[in-house]
């Protein structure tokens, strides 16, 4: 938005609602549902696209990138008032990151875990958030899962 002449330019998505453009310019890209945006330090810009259950990169240089899902992430129970409980499918580490995004973009919780393995489930008390719609993101240095969950 240029505040000195009050216009608004569209810097993401064609205004179709669907899902493609990974790996070409943010103005092609088709989102569905972009629900908030946020930036990293580096002026990359990341928009939750809701109906399609993934957060998109919109890089300053590289284009569109959806944040990879390789494995599953089962959030239980789903919605949850006070704790849930996270199963990581296909990820195997020994350390990793789980954050909790708000659908702003923006990390409402972080906790560094050791030892994730696929039949071990993680517990997370949500106790002190706010009711709505976030998003689970478990990732290491070279995988990153992500799945939505629903606070009472």
């Amino acid at each position: 938005m240029n505040i000195s002449d009050s216009t608004i330019s569209t810097i993401a998505g064609t205004g179709v609602q669907s899902y493609s453009g990974d790996g070409g310019a943010a103005i092609s890209a088709e989102l569905d549902l972009a629900h908030g945006v946020s930036f990293d330090r580096w002026g990359n810009l990341y928009i939750t696209d809701y109906g399609n259950n993934r957060i998109r990169k919109m890089g300053v240089t590289t284009g569109v990138t959806t944040l990879k899902q390789q494995g599953s992430l089962s959030i239980y129970p789903n919605p949850a008032s006070e704790e849930i409980y996270i199963q990581a499918s296909g990820f195997n580490t020994n350390h990793a990151t789980l954050e909790v995004i708000d659908i702003r973009g923006r990390t409402i919780m972080e906790k560094d875990i050791t030892n994730v393995y696929s039949p071990v489930p993680i517990n997370l008390d949500i106790s002190g958030l706010s009711a709505g719609l976030y998003f689970v993101v478990l990732k290491n240095s070279s995988q990153q899962l992500t799945a939505k969950i629903v606070k009472e």
